[in-house]
C-alpha cells in the first residue's frame, strides 16, 4: 500500500513539474507576441 502512495506522489511531482514548463513556455510565448504587437517593427 504504501508502494501505491510513492508511486501516486512520484506521477503528482511529475505532473506539477510539467505543469510549470507549459506555464512558463507560454508566458514567454505571450510576451513575445505582445511585444510584437505593440512594436511597430516585424516580427
Amino acid at each position: 500500500m504504501v508502494e501505491y502512495a510513492l508511486l501516486l506522489a512520484l506521477i503528482a511531482f511529475v505532473c506539477a513539474l510539467t505543469l510549470l514548463n507549459i506555464g512558463t513556455a507560454v508566458k514567454t510565448k505571450f510576451s513575445s507576441v505582445s511585444s510584437c504587437l505593440t512594436a511597430s517593427s516585424t516580427c
